[in-house]
């Protein structure tokens, strides 16, 4: 069949070396042309599934873990009121697999924070959402319940630090060089987020998430944020897409609830810090009208 595809084509596609074949550059060239093909045809298939059964189509998002706890729920909700025929699969992956994936028209968009990985030429890229950053601990962590918190106290705790080449390490070792320094006690490396919640709940640890995710543990009880001001985020979460994709009408219905979610979830984050910012002040307040009185006394 190889033979017959190169004859037809007239030039030659791969080359034998010993038992094996090995693709020419005109190979490679035609298998990068196959695997998008192929994506094409693979959803294409789910599309006409979720029709046979009766439903509008379907639409398949790669989603970065950061984006996996507020923002795709939130949109799918949204989605779901609106659209309830709409099928749609979520999968999270390293966003290098996302990339490839989405170049080869396997899903039809990314949510994640996308860093530096190389992106296919014709890809649209939307910032949906920047949350702010917090530091984090278990409940039972002596500086969980403080109501004044420095940095000078944080950087001689023990950390669990983001893996490295993440836009999340990136981001805290800018926070650290900013406060004076990295801290000794950083023994534990990793960005998985069940992994380092179940250490924070059994080790008196600290670390760093997304706010989003840090209020979510936080609603379950598992997690507390420290009394810090605002620590911007590394990077927005982004909605990456191919252009020719968007076309689709099930795919711009998601995208719509996907930017409806951002907007919402941006407006909280900024009541919250609002808010925040409120109670540190008053919590200065007050420390300092305790000072003067002891002083007066």
């Amino acid at each position: 069949m190889l033979r017959i595809l190169a004859e037809d084509l007239g030039v030659a596609l791969f080359e034998r070396a010993g038992r094996t074949l090995h693709p020419t550059p005109a190979g490679r060239a035609l298998l990068r042309r196959a695997a998008s093909f192929v994506g094409e045809l693979e959803r294409a298939q789910d599309e006409l599934d979720a029709i046979g059964k009766g439903l509008a189509g379907s639409a398949m998002i790669g989603a970065g873990v950061g984006a996996c706890y507020a923002l795709v729920p939130r949109a799918l909700s949204l989605l779901r009121k609106a659209r309830p025929e709409i099928v749609v699969s979520v999968r999270e992956e390293p966003i290098e697999e996302l990339v490839a994936k989405l170049s080869e028209r396997r899903i039809d968009l990314i949510v994640a924070r996308i860093g530096t990985p190389t992106l296919p030429r014709d890809t649209v890229v939307e910032a949906l959402y920047d949350p702010p950053t917090r530091i984090i601990c278990g409940p039972q962590h002596p500086l969980a319940r403080m109501r004044r918190v420095d940095w000078p106290l944080v950087l001689q705790q023990e950390w669990i630090v983001p893996a490295a080449g993440t836009p999340m390490r990136a981001g805290l070792e800018t926070i650290f060089r900013r406060h004076g320094g990295r801290p000794q006690r950083c023994l534990t490396e990793s960005s998985s987020i069940p992994t380092n919640v179940c250490l924070l709940n059994q080790h008196d640890m600290l670390s760093v998430l997304s706010a989003d995710i840090a209020e979510y543990f936080s609603d379950l009880g598992v997690l507390r944020s420290l009394n810090l001001p605002v620590i911007a985020g590394p990077s927005p979460i982004v909605m990456a897409y191919l252009s020719s994709q968007a076309e689709a009408p099930v795919v711009r219905r998601l995208m719509d609830c996907l930017r409806s979610a951002g907007r919402t979830l941006t407006e909280t984050s900024s009541a919250f810090e609002k808010t925040a910012r409120t109670a540190r002040r008053l919590v200065a307040r007050q420390a300092r009208a305790r000072r003067e009185l002891r002083q007066d006394l």
